[in-house]
């Protein structure tokens, strides 16, 4: 038992068909007895078959598996049978090894002696994807359950382990349900299986559902495939339905309530009606603002997860970015916008943007339309549709702090990256789900944003918009060379939009002919990223 005792406890777990193989060794150890019986083993080495069998007064060998017909059917019944029988005291788990520990009635020599059954596996890379995918599916307000004891109605959102489909669809290795009713599936993959490849797969399971399973829409309409390191999520409410990369899973009300919308009204989808955008109204718009917003709305349309847009500064970004994200909260049913900015004054100046905006089919302020949230704490409003921050606090909300120190708004992210060694570390935070957002706009946003800070925005499951008068090469590599729009400062200076400058250098004599300090004078030197002070 010393492997046991070096090891963490886990939950008590019935024992999974997942993790028997017919030459599994289990260790019978008998407790120890005051006046044990004559010839009574202190332990003895036999198989799971072997033990299951002999407590139903039968014999049955794994060494000779060709003696008992339906074998693997024998072991898929194994869990059931122990579940009844056994009585799972506890399970522990090391870093390469599961051993389960149960007390068991043992049969020798025709009476049941109390018994202990110690058995462990190897853990697999398949079992740790799983286990890694059950934290995600727990983390997102997913009750699991295994088939054999499942009750679809526990909970808002169950996923029921290792489902059996229709005769040729195979087995689901999780049917998600919401409330009461099947709506999707999960392809689990050991780490480093490329997942594309598996979108088949899952495709099978949707079709597969048994005709006993209560389901609103068949084929199942929300698909993942996932190593529990990497997870892809399809839509088919979605047209021209492809899989993309999500950070988890998404929350059981928030895909009922997408699948709910779209049995109403069909192609409710967002991505759907993004294709169906109404022709920009012109008035009051630069020429180069209604060729922003068209070309954004194509790239939406075709789905690509990320564009940028480049303006010369004065050229007019923020007031397209209220535009743009009128017409998406209007037409294509936008939920909740985000706009982040590099420091909380530049944030200040949005929302007056926002305050100044006047809709040009309602002709009354934004703000009167849609709520419009500039964070001061780290709490998002409910019934904000768009949220101006800072990539500071939105880290800081998904750390799960409940403040943060406003100074360090005051800081360009840009210079807050300098003094960080490595990129943000980000995990799942059931209080800020993956879906919060539809669209991400990053505003004037330095390059750091799109390194060290990329995690931040790549937690979120939203098309992201970048804004910028001077993209740098990664800035470009971020959003997938997309650039939407090209609106230099010569551009500007040719459509008046801007004034052109003159360059004036001032001479002074220390400037051309330097200086002198005199011996004996001690001077300090300040690093410029560290800011610190040496002499």
């Amino acid at each position: 038992m010393v492997e046991a005792q070096n090891s963490v406890c886990d939950d008590h777990h019935p024992i999974p068909y997942s993790g028997l193989t017919a030459t599994a060794r289990q260790e019978i150890l008998y407790p120890e007895h005051s006046s044990p019986s004559p010839g009574t083993p202190k332990h003895c080495h036999l198989n799971l078959p072997t033990l299951c069998l002999a407590n139903r007064r039968r014999t049955f060998t794994a060494s000779t598996p060709n003696t008992y017909a339906g074998r693997e059917s024998f072991l898929r019944a194994i869990p059931l049978y122990v579940l009844h029988c056994f009585r799972v005291s506890h399970s522990v788990q090391s870093a390469s090894r599961r051993i389960w520990i149960a007390d068991v009635p043992f049969p020798f020599r025709g009476t049941d002696v109390p018994a202990i059954i110690r058995f462990s596996m190897p853990i697999t890379p398949e079992d740790r994807a799983r286990q890694n995918i059950d934290k995600l599916l727990d983390a997102g307000g997913w009750k699991l359950q295994d088939r054999r004891a499942a009750n679809i109605t526990a909970g808002r959102g169950v996923a029921v382990r290792e489902f059996p489909m229709k005769k040729g669809h195979g087995e689901a290795d999780y049917l998600l349900f919401a409330d009461g009713a099947a709506i999707g599936a999960i392809e689990a993959k050991r780490e480093g299986t490329a997942l594309t490849e598996v979108e088949i797969q899952t495709a099978k399971y949707s079709e597969g559902v048994p005709d006993a399973v209560p389901a609103p829409r068949r084929p199942l309409p929300f698909l993942y495939q996932s190593t529990g390191v990497e997870t892809r999520f399809t839509s088919l409410l979605e047209p021209d339905a492809r899989s993309r990369p999500v950070f988890a899973f998404h929350r059981p009300e928030t895909l009922a309530q997408w699948l709910e919308d779209e049995l109403k009204r069909p192609g409710s989808a967002l991505r759907a009606k993004l294709r169906h955008m109404p022709p920009v109204i012109e008035e009051g718009l630069r020429p180069a603002q209604v060729r922003a917003i068209r070309n954004l709305e194509v790239s939406l349309a075709q789905q690509r997860p990320r564009a940028l847009i480049q303006m010369a500064s004065g050229g007019g970004k923020t007031y397209t970015a209220c535009n743009t994200s009128y017409r998406l909260i209007k037409y294509a049913g936008a939920r909740r916008i985000l706009f982040l900015v590099d420091r909380s004054n530049l944030g200040r100046q949005t929302l007056k943007e926002f305050q100044a905006f006047i809709t040009p089919e309602e002709n009354r302020p934004f703000t009167e339309l849609y709520n419009v949230q500039h964070m001061q704490f780290n709490k998002l409003d409910d019934v904000s549709k768009v949220c101006i921050t800072t990539i500071q606090r939105l880290y800081s909300m998904l750390k799960g702090e409940e403040q943060l120190d406003p100074a360090l708004e005051e800081e360009s992210a840009f210079t807050m990256a300098a003094l960080q060694a490595q990129p943000a570390a980000v995990e799942y935070n059931p209080r800020l789900p993956i879906e919060t957002f539809d669209f991400i706009i990053t505003d004037e946003c330095h390059r750091s944003i799109y390194n060290l800070w990329r995690q931040v925005l790549e937690y979120f499951d939203a098309f992201l918009i970048g804004l910028t008068a001077t993209p740098s090469k990664q800035t470009l590599g971020f959003f997938n060379q997309n650039l939407v729009m090209e609106y230099n400062h010569e551009q500007a200076v040719a459509d008046r939009v801007n004034v052109d400058f003159d360059l004036y250098r001032i001479r002074t004599l220390i400037s051309e002919h330097g200086s002198t300090i005199n011996a004996g004078f001690q001077i300090d030197k300040r690093d410029r990223q560290t800011r610190k002070v040496r002499w």
